[in-house]
């Protein structure tokens, strides 16, 4: 319907200086969710995004690597993943995985919870090394078992949503990460970070576990510096890795840092990692490594935060004039593409303002554990291209076979729903299409070669980005420019075309 020509009118946040039809909408709402397609693809639970959420926090002490043997010892290091997990900001050089998601989400998720005493498992951890196919029969499931008659509870307390699965479990364990003693043997993948998913069946009255966190204690002293030469170049111990020397207080103690636990905690949301597992195969990181779901630094980005449900896209419809804030405060984006299907599980731009400020503004200070990519330290337009179309594939003689991208997803005998791309090429559906791309100020994609973002990347008053075009050679239908920044927003110039 023919509206009127406005001047200055905020709809849902996003200032419309003008345009001469409603050129703009914000959900509220999608009629096929992220989490729908998740529990088509056997993804039974995910960790609650809203509300309060309890967080069951086991320490792991092994008979052969045992806590009393750390720097802080057992109460020490116990103290300190409790400050990891559910510190205060103070608390730390940066953010506890409690204080992040609660700012991340803008105040919608509060993430409690206990840590316990430290379970000590009957295998040692260099046998769970050689045979790490043990650590969910070993450790994790009889661990959960001595939780619940330890504490004499059901874990009821740590299943708010009633699916009969604890909310979320993570498993801090007291050996380093990448263990160098000659006993751990070469296959010691287990002692890293990350997510797993075992099953089980749902029991609202005895809830069991479906995924769980899994990560050194050693990760919670990864941020410090490394030591250079005099020309710059990282100096190497005996092993071949950088001289490390973490973060340290006034008084000497090792300084606590979350960022590989929120990272994972990511996961257990049910985010994938966007950096590629391919890329010692010579596939590309698309988003240039700058996003806690690549190089874990910084903030997460619109899609991510908009599958959560912590916002929703205005999405542009036509020809408008309009100012957007600082995404990082307000949470606001802007979504287009072709035509609107009324999810978020489609080809499409997002837009942003970005800030070095409030979660990025640490990373865009300092390079997280000394080497990784900095975060942007300018303020800059983002632009992402979306490709989270969701596949149907049929049963057909044994195999499932791709027939189609679908917009809804009806439950149907021999069908099976999937979102159809990756930013791992050989977990894409189409190796040369990714879920999210950030795209690149200069129209180039140095990505592709191995690259990381820089301030480059963002795009400036003056830059366009003109009927992109998207996978599938389909015109975007838009033109882009950037129009003008200043006091944390930028003035943007759409233009149906």
């Amino acid at each position: 319907m023919l509206k009127t020509f406005l001047l200055g009118i905020s709809l849902v946040g996003v200032s419309v200086l003008s345009t001469a039809t409603t050129s703009t909408f914000t959900p509220t709402s999608y009629e096929l969710g992220y989490r729908d397609i998740r529990t088509y693809e056997g993804y039974r639970t995910a960790t609650p995004s809203m509300g309060e959420v309890p967080v069951l926090v086991i320490p792991i002490s092994f008979s052969d690597y045992a806590c009393d043997a750390l720097e802080k010892g057992c109460e020490g290091t116990k103290a300190d993943i409790h400050t990891t997990f559910f510190g205060q900001e103070e608390e730390l050089r940066w953010h506890s995985v409690s204080s992040f998601y609660h700012t991340s989400s803008y105040g919608q998720l509060s993430l409690t919870g206990m840590v316990t005493d430290w379970y000590t498992p009957e295998i040692t951890a260099v046998s769970l090394s050689n045979q790490s196919g043990l650590l969910n029969s070993r450790i994790t499931n009889p661990a959960i078992q001595w939780f619940k008659e330890t504490y004499q509870t059901t874990g009821a307390e740590f299943d708010t949503d009633g699916d009969g699965y604890l909310d979320a479990v993570y498993f801090v364990y007291s050996v380093d990460f990448d263990p160098k003693d000659e006993a751990f043997g070469t296959q010691k993948d287990v002692f890293w970070a990350f997510v797993s998913y075992i099953g089980g069946l749902a029991n609202p009255s005895n809830p069991s576990m479906f995924h769980y966190g899994w990560s050194s204690y050693q990760f919670m002293y990864n941020d410090g510096v490394i030591e250079r030469s005099e020309n710059g170049k990282f100096l190497f111990d005996e092993d071949n890795d950088p001289l490390f020397e973490p973060y340290r207080d006034q008084n000497g103690e090792l300084e606590v840092n979350a960022h590989v636990f929120i990272h994972e905690f990511g996961h257990l949301f049910g985010l994938e990692d966007y950096y590629s597992y391919d890329r010692s195969l010579g596939d590309w990181g698309p988003l240039g490594g700058l996003d806690m779901m690549d190089f874990n630094v910084g903030d997460h980005n619109p899609f991510s935060k908009s599958i959560l449900g912590w916002t929703f896209p205005t999405v542009v419809t036509g020809t408008t004039t309009l100012t957007l804030s600082a995404f990082q405060d307000s949470g606001e984006f802007l979504l287009l593409t072709p035509e609107y299907e009324h999810t978020l599980l489609d080809e499409y731009l997002l837009v942003e303002l970005y800030t070095p400020t409030g979660l990025h503004q640490k990373d865009a200070t300092e390079p997280y554990a000394g080497r990784y990519p900095r975060q942007f330290t300018e303020t800059g337009v983002k632009i992402y291209h979306i490709d989270a179309r969701v596949g149907e594939y049929l049963l057909q003689e044994g195999r499932w076979q791709f027939t189609r991208y679908v917009t809804e997803a009806p439950q149907r005998s021999n069908t099976r729903y999937d979102i159809a791309h990756a930013n791992t090429a050989s977990r894409s559906l189409n190796p040369n299409f990714k879920l999210i791309h950030l795209l690149e100020s200069s129209g180039k994609n140095t990505f592709i070669n191995g690259g990381f973002a820089t301030n480059a990347t963002l795009f400036q008053p003056g830059d366009q980005l003109d009927n992109y075009r998207l996978n599938e050679d389909i015109l975007l239908g838009y033109r882009l420019e950037v129009i003008a920044l200043q006091n944390n927003t930028v003035t943007l110039a759409i233009t149906k075309v």
